[in-house]
């Protein structure tokens, strides 16, 4: 037997949602019929809601998290445990972090992870233990030349800013210093390295 509860959001309260993922009028019992999403989130089922005459489209998942597990906060995304987006059941769903949704949706293949020229590492090559290190790193940020992947050092952070204000060209410097341009401008504009005096 699901259980029932008042929608919240945005002063919709003369409806309910249910434990299983329904939803329903309160003055007239009637169970309102989902349909799928189309543009954007495609697969997630909503219900239109109408308050003095103005409709509001709600997904039906989310509604189920607002009502049994409580608002959203801050920076979390909706989740569903087993993939499937239209099993909107409480048990099924939950509030994650982006980066936890995004491991789920690999782990459960709702995502395929980019192999080859797709994948953002391909071509570099990174030494073993600077990877692990990446991975261990976790109390907080490594800061210019402690940061395992950075190929400067702080001479040549220096030596990259003085070479702008002697009128070389940020692209003649990247080249040289076998970087993008776009990281010789940040040094310069101390949007990286800020520690480098």
């Amino acid at each position: 037997m699901p259980e029932w509860k008042t929608v919240n959001e945005y002063g919709y309260d003369n409806y309910e949602v249910s434990s299983t993922g329904q939803v329903r009028n309160k003055k007239t019992g009637r169970i309102l019929k989902p349909r799928p999403t189309k543009k954007g989130k495609k697969g997630y089922l909503l219900v239109a809601l109408f308050k003095n005459g103005k409709r509001i489209d709600r997904l039906i998942h989310r509604l189920v998290l607002q009502a049994f597990v409580g608002p959203c906060l801050t920076g979390l995304q909706s989740n569903h445990k087993d993939g499937d987006k239209k099993i909107n059941h409480v048990y099924n769903l939950e509030w994650v972090t982006p980066s936890e949704n995004q491991k789920h949706a690999y782990d459960t293949g709702l995502k395929s992870a980019p192999v080859g020229q797709n994948h953002h590492m391909y071509g570099k090559k990174h030494k073993e233990e600077s990877i692990e290190k990446m991975r261990k790193s976790k109390e907080g940020l490594y800061v210019g030349e402690k940061h395992p992947l950075t190929k400067l050092s702080e001479k040549d952070v220096i030596s990259i800013r003085k070479m702008v204000k002697e009128g070389i060209k940020q692209t003649e410097i990247a080249k040289l210093k076998d970087i993008k341009p776009s990281a010789v401008n940040k040094i310069v504009k101390r949007r990286t390295w800020k520690h480098v005096k």
